[in-house]
């Protein structure tokens, strides 16, 4: 009779080929399993060795050859694979490990019951069903992966044999063995004794350590005289010791080697229980530094203690025993966590004053009794985002456009009491000057209806503005010369960031930004997203429109207006708001007995001009703002060249300009100069550059051809005598009296040509005159032209 063939489960063929259970059961789900069997009191399909699929007879032959085994064999030795052990038995496992394994089996018990059946849950359900079971089990929820973790260490564990009841499934990867059981039975009574006088186990003091030594040294020679192996014996006191008091060393080997040491001692006739680290040779003493020389030489350094610790080695300056003891590459553990300490305390002092001031103490404020709309504030602050805007001095092009890409200045102007961002302006430019700072103010007047009374900026272009601050020149002219505190304003500059509350304003407003188109991070050079770099280059290699990838210079102003309108709109808690908006907190709180300053009507020019003395030199009227240098040049500079008059520097047009006297008085006016490319100028351009020279100069040319023509003696030119002989002279005159005739003669000849040529244009004779019968032809049209004069006729043109 022929033997049945050998039928196997999924989880035995899964485990001889190394693939997933699941996987196996998508491969053989087109495949009828040759029976059912039992399984951990389940029912498991089988399945014969020929009836599996191509793919899996395939990874039984490459797992059979390295064994020298048939299909069959290698199915075989799976199913008969020893089941998984712990490193540490569970009989030896300490209990708190025992019950997180019975906790865990608990919590897997439903998942794998599900995971026997024939047609088992999606993975996504099994596995949300497993985190529901565990969060049931230990109160605590794990995240999927870990989850995952566990489902595939318990499937690896289980094997072929796929008996998930065994506890040892589910303990940890290190597990700490239980407290090692007493030994046999023996005389411990000594032992037990010094061990009743320790009064922490886990924590003996050395005295008492000492003295449990002592009683374990003389256990151990009574138990090697009756008659017990010295090996043995050892092993017996240091387990029974250590379950008495676990303090007594880290472990059973740590234990042994202190045993052994003190046996050594007392055969070599020493003390056994003294401690000799002390006194080994290779104890090194304590070095003593100097620790002031040291920290003054890491204050020098900015921090760097090995530098300084070898400047001071090289240069001979540490004790002896260092040089000795210590090595050139380490500073003395202990000296650097001693001089640290110190250093860290005063370190901002090494940087300087100001750096020691910003990162010390600071005045508490307090911002009670004090109203909205008292002062504002304003800095500027280079955009985070990169924008397009069209323009003919452009530095890129595309389609015949040109155009600039940059980020842009922001200035703004907030509350300081509410931090409210009352306006701001965005420049396209890279820098700004006086004039924008100007602008900016004049547009929030506008905007709130009129300035604080108290304004907080910072120094640098801000201090020294002409605009802001006014102008005191020897002339005593700074009552004539506008500035927001001629207007009654008072002008404060900080130094402190912390006292500027629109550096916070900044970082808010940076964060609603951060998502908007052209972001270029905080910090371009470290943070500037590869998006954005990608971006530029593109659009710089002119590939594609700058709309396509930016925001245009409007959609910018619109971004800054939004993230500025959600910033206004946001409560805050802090101590200076209270749970308001600043836009809420600015409306409610400002003080109706101190209204802004509003300028309106006549006195609203100081708004839109610059005032200024300035002197007019040879170009003209120059008025220099920031970089910008503008000249102008008019009938009126030629006539007070050299004069220093009152100059009014339009903001929003400076394409003129007007001057007076220093007293105010006499005023006029001058066009801006025409700018010349220094390359390639039109005849347009220069012929108009030339025009405005001309009339820059025409008053002193004028003037002194006038001059001359009244005073003709007082501008003669002396000439020094020439002495020379007669016969010379002669020939002088005979050559200048021939030069004279042949010039008169040549401009007699000209004009017998000019009449001859205008006579026979007014016939429409042809153009064949004779030079040499000039004359005759002249009268013979002469005579023609009074023929035709005297009968009223015209003559008729060529065809």
């Amino acid at each position: 009779m022929k033997d049945k063939p050998a039928a196997f489960r999924v989880a035995v063929i899964a485990h001889a080929v190394g693939m997933n259970r699941r996987a196996v059961l998508r491969a053989l789900r087109a495949v009828p399993p040759a029976g059912i069997v039992e399984a951990r009191g389940n029912e498991a399909a089988v399945y014969t060795v020929d009836s599996l699929p191509a793919g899996i007879l395939r990874k039984l032959d490459e797992r059979a050859g390295p064994l020298g085994l048939d299909r069959e064999g290698v199915l075989k030795n799976a199913e008969a694979r020893k089941p998984w052990q712990p490193s540490v038995r569970w009989s030896q496992a300490n209990p708190t490990a025992q019950a997180k394994a019975r906790k865990m089996r608990e919590a897997f018990r439903a998942v794998f019951e599900r995971h026997n059946a024939r047609n088992p849950l999606p993975y996504g359900e099994l596995r949300a069903r497993g985190l529901e079971d565990y969060e049931r089990a230990f109160g605590t929820r794990i995240t999927a992966r870990h989850w995952d973790r566990l489902y595939g260490r318990f499937i690896a564990r289980a094997g072929a044999l796929e008996d998930f009841d065994r506890l040892e499934l589910y303990l940890d990867e290190r597990i700490a063995a239980n407290t090692p059981p007493p030994p046999r039975q023996f005389d411990t009574a000594p032992i037990d004794m010094a061990a009743d006088l320790i009064d922490d186990p886990a924590r003996p003091a050395p005295r008492e350590k000492g003295h449990l030594w002592a009683t374990l040294f003389d256990t151990f020679q009574v138990l090697c005289k009756s008659g017990e192996k010295p090996s043995r014996a050892k092993r017996l006191i240091l387990a029974h010791a250590l379950h008495r008091v676990p303090g007594l060393s880290k472990n059973q080997v740590a234990a042994a080697e202190a045993f052994r040491a003190k046996i050594k001692a007392f055969e070599e006739g020493k003390d056994p229980f003294k401690d000799r680290r002390a006194g080994r040779s290779g104890a090194k003493p304590r070095i003593e530094v100097d620790e002031d020389l040291l920290l003054a030489r890491m204050l020098r350094n900015r921090g760097r203690a090995l530098s300084s610790w070898q400047e001071l080695w090289d240069e001979g300056k540490l004790p002896g025993a260092a040089y000795e003891f210590g090595s050139r590459e380490n500073v003395p553990n202990r000296i650097e966590a001693s001089v640290r300490a110190e250093y860290n305390r005063l370190s901002p002092h090494a940087i300087g004053p100001k750096y020691a001031k910003l990162h010390g103490a600071k005045t508490v404020r307090t911002w009670e009794g004090i109203p909205a709309g008292a002062e504002s504030q304003s800095d500027d602050m280079t955009g985070n985002h990169y924008f397009w805007f069209p323009t003919p001095a452009g530095r890129y092009e595309y389609d015949d456009m040109r155009f600039d890409v940059l980020r842009g200045q922001f200035l703004p102007w907030i509350d300081t009491r509410t931090g409210y961002i009352r306006s701001f302006i965005l420049l396209a430019r890279e820098s700004y000057n006086q004039l924008d700072i100007a602008r900016s103010w004049r547009n929030d007047h506008d905007k709130n209806g009129g300035l604080p009374p108290r304004m907080c900026l910072e120094g640098g272009t801000w201090e020294k503005s002409l605009l802001i601050a006014g102008r005191n020149d020897e002339l005593g002219m700074k009552e004539r010369i506008y500035g927001l505190r001629d207007l009654g304003i008072e002008v404060v500059h900080v130094r402190d960031p912390s006292a500027k509350i629109v550096e916070r304003v900044f970082g808010d407003l940076q964060n609603y930004m951060d998502k908007v188109r052209g972001y270029a991070g905080r910090d371009e050079r470290r943070d500037c997203p590869e998006s954005t770099k990608k971006h530029l280059a593109t659009v710089k290699a002119r590939k594609c429109h700058p709309a396509e990838l930016l925001l245009s210079f409007e959609e910018m102003v619109a971004a800054y207006e939004d993230a500025c309108n959600r910033y206004n709109d946001t409560p805050s808690n802090g101590k200076r708001l209270k749970g308001l908006s600043p836009r809420e907190a600015f409306a409610r709180w400002q003080d109706p007995e101190s209204p802004p300053i509003y300028l309106e009507g006549s006195f609203r020019w100081p708004l839109a001009t610059h005032w200024r003395v300035v002197k007019i030199g040879p170009q003209g009227l120059s008025i220099n703002i920031g970089k910008q240098t503008y000249v102008y040049r008019s009938p009126a500079t030629g006539a007070r060249r050299g004069e220093r008059v009152m100059a009014r520097f339009e903001i929003d047009n400076p394409s003129f300009i007007t001057f007076s006297d220093l007293d105010c008085n006499n005023h006029q006016f001058a066009l801006q100069a025409t700018e010349v490319p220094a390359i390639g100028a039109g005849r347009e351009t220069l012929a108009q550059a030339y025009r405005e020279i001309a009339a820059h100069e025409a008053p002193s040319r004028t003037r002194f051809g006038n001059l001359k023509k009244v005073y003709p003696e007082e501008f003669a030119q002396t000439r020094r005598r020439i002495v020379s002989d007669r016969k010379s002279y002669e020939n002088a005159v005979a050559i200048e009296t021939c030069r004279r005739e042949a010039k008169e003669a040549g401009k007699k000849e000209k004009r017998k040509a000019d009449r001859a040529n205008r006579l026979r244009r007014e016939l429409h004779a042809p153009a064949n005159l004779d030079p040499r019968r000039i004359d005759s032809q002249t009268e013979g049209l002469a005579d023609v032209a009074a023929f035709f004069k005297q009968t009223d006729t015209e003559p008729e043109p060529r065809k």
